[in-house]
C-alpha cells in the first residue's frame, strides 16, 4: 500500500487544527512551505498514512506582524 501524506496545521491565534490528506510528497512539500511562507501557521505536523509516522513537526513558528517588525527594524527603508 502506497503512503499518502496528511498534513496539520493551526493557522495564527487559532486552537484548532485544520487536516488536508495529499497523495505526494512533492505536493505535501509544497502546501507545507506555502502555510510557512506565507506566515499562515504557528504549527505544522506532517505524517505517513500507511503508519501515521510523524516525519516533519514545527511549532511556535514566527507570524505576519512579527516577521514584519523584525524586518522593519533590520531594513526599515524595506516598508
Amino acid at each position: 500500500m502506497q503512503t499518502r501524506y496528511k498534513i496539520i496545521y493551526k493557522e495564527h491565534g487559532s486552537t484548532e487544527w485544520a487536516e488536508s490528506t495529499l497523495d505526494t510528497h512533492a505536493q505535501v512539500m509544497k502546501a507545507k512551505d506555502h502555510l510557512i511562507d506565507n506566515y499562515i501557521a504557528s504549527d505544522v505536523k506532517i505524517f505517513e498514512t500507511v503508519d501515521d509516522r510523524c516525519v516533519f513537526s514545527a511549532e511556535d513558528l514566527i507570524d505576519y506582524d512579527t516577521a514584519v517588525e523584525d524586518v522593519e527594524r533590520m531594513s526599515p527603508h524595506m516598508f
